[in-house]
């Protein structure tokens, strides 16, 4: 984050059908100090990301239209989902239709953190990106605390069943 609380160093994965929207919401992410991968539809962001995911470089959050020539944002969102290595990649589904609030429950079914209607103020796209990649932030972190906490109760039993000096150090090094 900078000094005013905004993400910095933030991969956005956008897919989109149209040219003109990729290039609208890439331009607002870069001008907030994002980096921006634009793909065309399902198919090439599930390629994307499994290039990505094998360089160790997936993007930190992906706003995905929700409706794609080759399968819906819905679906793709949902395939992501499924996947354990991307389950928790935040995704924001965006639609350029007039919605009602029952349009934006199935986005919000498969797994998305937010649904916005475009065209969208800067700010409100900037939000639900900074939103989307704090709460997967805080969820990892949690996650990391779990595991952390876990291997400490683990050890502190072993140490505690230890029946000598011996393995009172193992168990405590090896803890």
């Amino acid at each position: 984050m900078d000094v005013n609380g905004k993400l910095t160093d933030t991969t956005v994965l956008v897919v989109d059908a149209t040219a003109a929207s990729r290039y609208a919401i890439g331009s607002v992410l870069r001008r907030a100090g994002h980096e921006v991968v634009a793909v065309t539809g399902g198919r090439a962001a599930l390629g994307e990301l499994d290039v990505r995911r094998r360089k160790g470089n997936l993007p930190d959050v992906a706003l995905i239209d929700v409706h794609l020539p080759d399968m819906s944002g819905f679906e793709l969102c949902r395939r992501l989902k499924e996947r354990p290595h991307m389950a928790g990649l935040p995704v924001v589904h965006f639609s350029a239709l007039s919605v009602v609030p029952a349009d934006r429950c199935p986005g919000l079914d498969s797994g998305a953190e937010a649904y916005l209607t475009v065209p969208a103020e800067p700010e409100d796209i900037e939000a639900a990106v900074r939103a989307a990649v704090r709460a997967a932030r805080l969820r990892a972190d949690d996650q990391a605390l779990v595991r952390r906490l876990r291997l400490l109760s683990e050890t502190i039993v072993t140490i505690q069943a230890a029946r000598s000096l011996q393995e009172l150090a193992d168990a405590a090094a090896d803890g």
